[in-house]
């Protein structure tokens, strides 16, 4: 079993960028992006964040989760930020906490490679510093 993915909050036929665990310790991933050959690239960037960082993720996500439920069983429509009118608000200031953690430890990202486990954890093979 690999490190714990907690959340992934964009795909493209695999996590591209989320919040999991590196040997223990939560960080933001997110996969480098190929602008020639218009792909993401097999090199993810990690940030480390703090424990409150995670947890304002994990917020953004449930409310993104309930937003996704509604759009699905059509009482609401796709269009806008991934939350319910009423959370709107809550979402976009957990989005500007959540940039300001990640830019404030951007000198503390790595470069690695992920290798994504049958089980739903994930296996980094760290490159470098970022």
């Amino acid at each position: 079993m690999g490190d714990r993915i907690f959340t992934a909050d964009l795909f493209d036929d695999r996590p591209v960028e989320g919040f999991a665990s590196l040997a223990g310790d939560p960080h933001h991933f997110k996969c480098e992006y190929d602008y020639i050959e218009d792909e993401y690239t097999e090199i993810y960037r990690l940030t480390p964040v703090s424990a409150a960082t995670l947890g304002l993720a994990r917020e953004r996500q449930q409310i993104s989760l309930r937003w996704n439920a509604a759009v699905r069983a059509g009482e609401i429509s796709s269009q806008g930020p991934p939350a319910l009118p009423q959370e709107r608000a809550r979402y976009e200031a957990l989005e500007a906490a959540i940039a300001r953690a990640l830019d404030a430890a951007r000198d503390r990202a790595w470069r690695a490679c992920a290798r994504f486990l049958p089980d739903g954890s994930v296996e980094w093979s760290k490159l470098d510093a970022g």
